[in-house]
Formats: C-alpha cells, sequence, structure tokens
C-alpha cells in the first residue's frame, strides 16, 4: 500500500463528507470510530479513503484494514461498516 501510485490515489476522509452526509443525515467528517483490526481511534476526517473502484473504500490510517465500504446502484446505496468496532456519530439534540 505505499507505492507512489498508491499515495497519489489515496484522499483524506472529508472527500467522503458528501456521500457520509447523505447516509447520515449529519456532518460525519468529525465523527470518531475505532478501527475492528487494530483499536486505533480516529476521526473519519482522518480515515484513508479510495473512491477510484466500483465503490468508496476508507481504510484505517494506522493498520489500513478497511473500515467501511460504500456503493451506490441506482436504486440504493450500500453500506458495511463492519471494519468499525464503533462508530459514534455527533448529533445536536432537538431544542423543546
Amino acid at each position: 500500500m505505499d507505492s507512489d501510485l498508491t499515495r497519489e490515489l489515496t484522499l483524506d476522509g472529508n472527500a467522503m463528507g458528501g456521500l457520509l452526509f447523505e447516509i447520515f443525515g449529519v456532518e460525519m467528517t468529525a465523527a470518531a470510530g475505532s478501527c475492528q483490526g487494530c483499536g486505533a481511534v480516529e476521526a473519519v476526517g482522518a480515515l484513508l479513503v479510495h473512491d477510484r473502484g466500483p465503490g468508496t473504500v476508507a481504510r484505517c490510517p494506522h493498520c489500513a484494514s478497511v473500515l467501511l465500504r460504500v456503493v451506490r446502484r441506482t436504486d440504493a446505496l450500500l453500506v458495511d461498516l463492519r471494519g468499525l468496532r464503533w462508530l459514534e456519530v455527533p448529533f445536536s439534540p432537538a431544542a423543546e
């Protein structure tokens, strides 16, 4: 994963901001998650993102494990979060 081409094609997690907002309905780049592989905790904005394939893949910046995948079909978004132990989604409590 350390080739020059791989580094050139890798984005940070902020590149997924719009896609994740579409899924969760809140700003997600500051959301924290824990890697299932190594246990590291990082903000989504710090993940390593590859979006040149049939979907978008985010990897752990510490161990390169795949944390999440999103594939857009014509009728749905397929979301795979199995690489995350947990994901802390920020939200603002509704005003009463």
